[in-house]
């Protein structure tokens, strides 16, 4: 799914490649919904940083 970095209605943020990314339907939900942010690394590069809110806690993983 394609994200605003800076939102485009709260911060008029423009709709852009260097204002897009794309996430995964999870993870696009947890940025809107979960307190998750999404930031463009300083040097322009196409590498994001996705950072969890700090009272996240993840669920324990069970072996398949």
């Amino acid at each position: 799914q394609i994200h605003h970095i800076d939102h485009w209605t709260r911060h008029l943020g423009p709709t852009n490649l260097d204002n897009l990314c794309l996430l995964c339907s999870k993870h696009h939900h947890l940025v809107h919904e979960g307190g998750w942010t999404i930031r463009r690394n300083p040097d322009n590069t196409n590498t994001d940083t996705l950072t969890r809110p700090p009272f996240f806690r993840a669920k324990p993983r069970t072996p398949t």
